[in-house]
């Protein structure tokens, strides 16, 4: 029996029509996931660290002009939180970077549990002491300028300029 990669599914027997059926479309898929990453913005960069990390759920908005991403990390301070661009490590492509939001792990993000003789009843919207969102940057981010994060209210907001597109002056004839 010859050696199969790990995404093909393999008959010990006799190949079958179905098996290789499912080969067919288990290959077609993961040339597809590897071909997209590099075109879809903001795709998911997986941590692999090994370490227990929350995800803190993240939404994002495309205007002209830049992305917008919110965060939802209550009980943290921007003082708690690193924003930064690095290079993208799963994706071997020339110019792709990608954005790193992350807790310093310093114990932080915990709310009191009491105030003043009151307590939470239920808390929800609690996250991780340590967590951590990479997402690939589109190719049109304009990365010389700032990146900007602000936190207020447990809610961190990451604005990313997109480039200019430089508009000729060039005017038509009638």
């Amino acid at each position: 029996m010859a050696a199969s990669s790990s995404h093909e599914l393999t008959d010990c027997a006799t190949s079958s029509p179905i098996v290789d059926e499912l080969n067919l479309v288990g290959s077609i898929a993961l040339a597809k996931e590897k071909s997209s990453i590099a075109n879809e913005p903001f795709h998911l960069a997986y941590n692999r660290t090994g370490k227990k990390i929350s995800s803190p759920p993240v939404n994002i908005l495309e205007t002209s002009k830049e992305y917008v991403l919110f965060c939802d990390v209550p009980g943290f301070t921007m003082a708690d939180i690193q924003v930064k661009v690095e290079e993208a490590e799963k994706v071997k492509l020339v110019d792709t970077k990608s954005l790193l939001i992350e807790s310093k792990g310093i114990g932080n993000g915990k709310r009191k549990r009491e105030e003043e003789g009151s307590k939470y009843i239920r808390l929800e919207k609690e996250v991780s002491p340590i967590f951590s969102r990479k997402f690939l940057l589109p190719t049109n981010c304009n990365l010389s300028s700032a990146i900007l994060p602000i936190c207020k209210n447990g809610l961190l907001t990451v604005r990313v300029q997109k480039l200019r597109i430089a508009t000729s002056n060039v005017k038509s004839r009638k």
